[in-house]
């Protein structure tokens, strides 16, 4: 599920890369979008392992369009769903530690199985993750990402492109029990600051913040209602 953010860059090319290549303004994040011609919605890649070499070559050779293809033949897309459980103004945050990787504080998700909806999903791995019975009060939108899998081995590793799908989620106590059998080592609901500086991932950071949007505007209509 991770692999959010890559710690690397490249160096700058003596010549621009057309358009398949977009370079951040910061430094360590390097991010190609390798469908970008073909009129399908682009994903980020660059990610771990022994493919990256191969692309470090490629691109000094100024050979962008190999890379792209390679990139292309190699991705598959996975679907996730997840919540934002927010209750008395603090979200449910967990924080996983596998063996020493993936270590980090995060939101509650998990993949989309063949015979569920996105909401049943989202529901399940609240549930399963956290151990909290949440209901969901709306949707907030998707986050995407690419990340290269662990769990299978081909010729050049294999890229997976993750969309997650989120929704903002109430419960009715603090109660919270992290699931071991993942790899989570706690878990618990914390103030809106708090989480932003815990929260490893920035696209999380940022669903967060426009789930408690919500929540607040909730909260503000509910005020003038009783009013």
């Amino acid at each position: 599920m991770h692999g959010h953010h890559l710690k690397w860059a490249l160096p700058s090319p003596s010549r621009k890369p057309c358009l398949l290549a977009r370079w951040p303004a910061y430094v360590g994040f390097a991010e190609v979008y390798p469908s970008a011609l073909w009129g399908i919605n682009p994903v980020p890649f660059f990610r771990f392992g022994i493919f990256r070499p191969q692309i470090r070559k490629l691109y000094n050779s100024e050979n962008v369009n190999v890379v792209c293809n390679m990139v292309e033949k190699s991705s598959q897309a996975v679907v996730s769903c997840g919540g934002v459980v927010i209750y008395r103004n603090k979200v449910l945050v967990l924080y996983k530690n596998q063996h020493g990787r993936h270590v980090g504080w995060v939101l509650p998700k998990g993949s989309l199985e063949p015979t569920e909806t996105l909401k049943q999903a989202a529901l399940r791995e609240v549930q399963e993750e956290s151990g909290v019975a949440a209901r969901i009060v709306k949707y907030l939108g998707n986050t995407q990402y690419s990340f290269r899998s662990t769990r299978s081995v081909v010729e050049d590793g294999e890229f997976l492109s993750k969309t997650v799908h989120w929704y903002l989620m109430s419960t009715t106590s603090f109660n919270c029990t992290p699931q071991a059998e993942e790899f989570f080592a706690d878990a618990g609901f914390y103030k809106r600051h708090e989480a932003e500086h815990l929260l490893k991932f920035h696209d999380e950071k940022q669903i967060m913040r426009k789930a408690f949007a919500e929540y607040d505007k909730k909260l503000t209509k509910r005020k003038e209602n009783a009013q």
